[in-house]
């Protein structure tokens, strides 16, 4: 009998896997392994690979079997569409009925079971996006915009840094080696992120340094950081506020549930930003509402699952 379902929320420095009772309504296991599962970085066969050895990992601590589970949910970007590699993969291996949905709608599925409410998705993390899901209706916004010009989120923000120090500092007497030096200084940052480096995080192709940047900036005192961070919260809440009009569009009207996901959020931990982005949100009609880092991958589990009233743990 098909007693369980695993969802799999994958990411480009952890992968999470959780494994949900069907019976019982509840989580059963969850772990974070330290493993990179976007396939841009690692190519699309390791990034399978390590999945199904996250998967059965799992699996294996808790005695379930493939055969015991009515399905496998994955939320990872990059598998939001039907892809024949990807379902030959685990069908080979003897998996169950997969399903593939976009990195969005896992924590909105997760908050439609547990309070069949209407609710705005918002990932800020390393890039952005926002999904606006209303009873059965939903819209996607931002996930190509917010790729081009990558606002609200940990890439905008060291982009935009890099940009404004760089031009600072740049002085026909000094070498490229002096500039970094004291960009590096400057920023009381390591001096690894040196010249490739840095053009690397300014373009975008260093993803897993970019979120590893972000952090150290939001701890930084220096006056251009700050203002550079400041802009990026006024970018959150202009997006909040696109979220706001898209759910009113769709024939909503009350208080919107916005779900946070992604790092850069954590910036809002240091008051000077939390009480800068709350005095702007305060006259908008919303909820902003907190998750766990096992959100996205109990979502996934419950893609497909029928009924509501989850005790899930995972919002906060």
């Amino acid at each position: 009998s098909c007693m369980y379902s695993v969802g799999l929320d994958g990411g480009g420095s952890h992968t999470k896997v959780v494994i949900l009772d069907l019976v019982k309504k509840c989580v059963l296991a969850n772990e974070s392994y330290p493993l990179s599962t976007n396939r841009y970085q690692v190519g699309l066969e390791k990034c399978l690979q390590t999945m199904h050895e996250c998967i059965t990992d799992l699996l294996s601590k808790n005695s379930v079997k493939l055969n015991d589970l009515h399905h496998v949910g994955l939320s990872v970007s990059g598998f939001n569409s039907e892809d024949t590699q990807v379902v030959q993969f685990f069908q080979q291996l003897g998996y169950p009925q997969l399903i593939a949905s976009h990195d969005t709608d896992g924590p909105a599925v997760a908050f439609r079971k547990q309070f069949g409410q209407t609710c705005c998705v918002h990932i800020a993390g390393t890039g952005s996006a926002q999904k606006v899901f209303h009873f059965q209706k939903q819209k996607l916004l931002g996930a190509f915009g917010d790729r081009i010009y990558e606002h609200g989120c940990a890439h905008s923000a060291v982009h935009e840094l890099i940009k404004a120090l760089l031009y600072q500092f740049d002085n026909d007497d000094w070498s490229n080696a002096e500039i970094y030096r004291q960009f590096a200084q400057q920023m009381g940052i390591d001096e690894d992120y040196r010249s490739n480096s840095l053009l690397d995080l300014f373009y975008g192709n260093n993803k897993l340094k970019i979120a590893g940047f972000c952090r150290q900036m939001a701890e930084s005192e220096h006056k251009l950081v700050k203002c550079v961070l400041f802009e990026q919260i006024d970018h959150l809440t202009k997006q909040i506020q696109q979220s706001c009009d898209c759910a009113s569009r769709m024939g909503f009207d009350g208080e919107l549930n916005v779900v946070k996901i992604g790092s850069f959020w954590k910036i809002l931990c240091k008051n000077e930003f939390n009480e800068y982005f709350q005095k702007i949100i305060k006259d908008m009609n919303v909820k902003m509402v907190d998750c766990t880092e096992d959100t996205a991958a109990v979502g996934a589990a419950l893609e497909g699952v029928e009924g509501d009233g989850w005790e899930l743990g995972v919002f906060g």
